[in-house]
């Protein structure tokens, strides 16, 4: 799986791992295994926030999916 390798390569606090993570966060969306998608949003959004900042367009996307999976399960 591409998450793993980028995890062991760049470790957990690169933004390219952030991005990883909210791709398989979207596909776990997709599949309504809402479950798995939330650890992996929150941690992308703390990456996210020291490595582009809380106002970057990345950030932005970010808090779309969280949006969209809280919506989903009320």
């Amino acid at each position: 799986m591409a998450y793993n390798l980028y995890r062991k390569l760049l470790g957990d606090s690169n933004k390219d791992t952030a991005y990883c993570q909210v791709n398989l966060a979207e596909a776990y969306i997709g599949l309504k295994d809402y479950a798995k998608a939330e650890p992996l949003l929150n941690s992308a959004k703390a990456t996210l926030e020291k490595t582009e900042g809380s106002s970057s367009v990345a950030m932005a996307s970010l808090l779309d999916n969280i949006g969209t999976l809280y919506s989903r399960t009320d």
